[in-house]
């Protein structure tokens, strides 16, 4: 049963108003909370005058439709009542319910503060008055039900326990300073009814010998073939909008000739593996079920039906004839097991509250893939506290293990400073990790179980894919922050084959330059520039070196950011050993990657004993993120690629 406790003031928040407003949509229904609010009538030093405009500071729990109780705290009797009649309603009609305590703040915010600053009166009263257990064990003692040496003993009993449970608590070490223990495993798999292996899944042995950076996540070319067959072929009958037709016939297309898979086609295939593995699959955020760039589909409507007054929809992923692919590709090991669920939500328009939900669904489910999706990263920001307390700092300070994907759209495209940055930045120095401390390849999964977040930018939609398989078959869960494109959605050099998909293929957190570039490339040796980049500023890089024909000059894409890929990259730089090392990006200097990479790419070349050191191309630093005018967004662009080839 989901128990919210409130502070007084603290029911102005947002947030607030935005839990509430979830308590009747279909998707974020929790069968009713119980808010209960701890009314001190202050806030720190803030009178309720101050604090809100309302009668009561339980008034904006009226948006919900749901019972309020107002009780005076000083009474337990009736306290208790209260709860009694909140946790029968709630059980009775699955909706949330208010209890508003009335009670008074003894104390200051903390220990030391003297409250009679800035409140005299009230604390003029509140000193003398009577603490609630002592008048109730009072009002037992006059009644006959405790005698004041029964009284005095369950006080000793309490202390006693509570210097226990202290001393306790002191000894036990912490699953974060524990990176192997995985006794928290069992709880796992006590609160899922998902299978602990599959077919698809990588078990639980192959899982913890082998190291996350080298683990492969494709699947049989057959496996692709079989869902994709099924899910990108409208039903008969039913009238799809003409562009998502077309829409659908390419990626089918893309299945049956085993090229041109795009970022949608990639996503799609690999929720529909997961499903067919049992793996539960959660997509939340705004417009997703379309997807802010027209890019996913994930429901379809029928135009036809449309035209009746009728809402007819059809969602291919959770119509996949489970059991006939496990049985034409013999799974074993998933015959009685149940399939995957697939949910997309389009949320309220709000990131806070949306993304505080979807925090809390991925602990209850860490057998399966949660993701909020922000519809600009941009707009991450609105959930910055999330982002701050819980998805960072979450599994240090309670210990509690978080599979979540952030699906952050980020790219300089001309449209703007709210519509450009995801703010890499900001979620890349929330990392723990020592920058001046070189990860040697045997050490990389350690360094991947001690980070607080994952941070990765992948470039193709195979990537894509293997990043999301990856979240998955880990033995263990991390927040993923996933800097996913907007233009290259669209953009047909970004592709993979479906081969880059199958056994044997796995998430590079490096990769070099594209296969082609590589033959027409001079001897390594020789390469006079090697351009290190990260996300969608590869694709103008690699057009300019092919129509100008530049053979001399080598890329290396950062595909993770962190934990950092200490190890390939410094294969990269070791490749070209005469070649100057310029960090290209199209973010501003004081934003984007570039603060991050610096002191890594330093202790790379130390641990290489390389004299070498790299300059940086890229937007000058700025307050903004981006141009609003895109005429300059092109001249600019134009610049950082020329700079980058000179």
């Amino acid at each position: 049963m989901p128990i919210l406790i409130h502070g007084d003031a603290s029911m102005f928040q947002g947030s607030v108003r935005e839990a509430l407003g979830f308590s009747s949509l279909e998707d974020f229904r929790t069968g009713g909370t119980i808010h209960v609010i701890i009314n001190n009538q202050i806030g720190f030093t803030t009178l309720p005058k101050n604090a809100d405009s309302a009668v009561y500071c339980s008034d904006v729990a009226k948006v919900s439709r749901s019972p309020i109780f107002h009780v005076n705290a000083d009474d337990p009797e009736s306290v208790a009542k209260v709860m009694q009649m909140a946790v029968e309603y709630r059980q009775n009609f699955h909706c949330d319910v208010t209890v508003d305590l009335i009670c008074y703040r003894r104390h200051g915010h903390n220990e030391q503060d003297s409250p009679e600053i800035t409140a005299p009166v009230m604390y003029h009263f509140i000193n003398k008055h009577p603490t609630v257990i002592n008048l109730y064990s009072k009002k037992l003692e006059s009644e006959g039900v405790l005698s004041s040496k029964d009284y005095a003993k369950m006080c000793a009993d309490f202390e006693d326990h509570l210097t226990s449970e202290y001393h306790h608590s002191r000894e036990s070490h912490s699953g974060w300073d524990n990176p192997g223990d995985t006794s928290w495993k069992t709880e796992w798999y006590a609160d899922s009814k998902r299978p602990r292996t599959s077919g698809g899944i990588l078990n639980a042995a192959e899982i913890d010998d082998k190291p996350i950076y080298d683990r492969s996540t494709g699947v049989d070319k057959k496996f692709l073939e079989k869902i994709g067959a099924q899910l990108f072929r409208i039903p008969q009958g039913f009238s799809a909008h003409r562009k998502v037709e077309a829409i659908m016939n390419n990626r089918l297309r893309a299945v049956e000739t085993g090229a041109r898979v795009d970022w949608a086609t990639a996503e799609m295939l690999a929720f529909g593996c997961l499903l067919v593995e049992g793996v539960d699959v959660r997509l939340s955020g705004q417009d997703c079920e379309r997807g802010t760039f027209n890019q996913r589909h994930a429901v379809l409507y029928d135009q036809f039906e449309a035209l009746s007054g009728r809402n007819s929809s059809y969602t291919p992923l959770n119509e996949l004839n489970v059991e006939d692919v496990r049985s034409t590709l013999k799974m074993e090991g998933l015959e009685n097991a149940p399939c995957g669920r697939f949910d997309v939500v389009n949320s309220p328009l709000s990131e806070e509250g949306v993304l505080g939900f979807e925090y809390g669904y991925s602990l209850q489910t860490p057998m399966g893939l949660t993701l909020w999706e922000a519809q600009f990263g941009d707009f991450a920001n609105g959930a910055q506290t999330m982002i701050d307390t819980f998805i960072s700092s979450g599994e240090q300070k309670w210990q509690r293990q978080s599979g979540i994907v952030l699906n952050l759209p980020h790219g300089f495209e001309g449209q703007g400073p709210e519509h450009s940055s995801a703010r890499m930045e900001r979620f890349l120095q929330l990392v723990n990790e020592d920058s001046d401390v070189f990860t040697v390849e045997d050490d990389a999964d350690v360094a991947n179980m001690r980070t607080n977040v994952q941070v990765v930018i992948p470039s193709t939609p195979a990537q894509y894919f293997h990043a999301l398989r990856r979240q998955i078959s880990s033995s263990y869960r991390k927040p993923l922050v996933l800097f996913t494109p907007k233009s290259l959605l669209h953009h047909r050099p970004c592709n993979s084959d479906l081969a880059d998909l199958t056994l044997g293929t796995s998430f590079q957190r490096v990769l070099p330059p594209h296969p082609d570039d590589q033959l027409t490339m001079i001897n390594d040796d020789e390469v006079r520039k090697l351009i290190l980049c990260c996300g969608k500023i590869y694709y103008p890089v690699r057009l300019g070196l092919r129509t100008r024909g530049i053979r001399d000059i080598a890329t290396a894409r950062f595909e993770q950011l962190a934990p950092f890929p200490f190890h390939e990259v410094a294969d990269s730089i070791a490749r070209y050993p005469n070649a100057e090392i310029v960090w290209v990006q199209e973010e501003p200097k004081n934003m984007g990657a570039y603060s991050h990479v610096l002191p890594r790419l330093i202790t790379v070349l130390d641990h290489l004993g390389d004299s070498r050191r790299f300059s940086y191309v890229g937007r000058p630093p700025s307050a903004s993120p981006a141009t609003g005018q895109y005429e300059v967004h092109v001249q600019e662009m134009k610049s950082i690629v020329d700079e980058a080839l000179s």
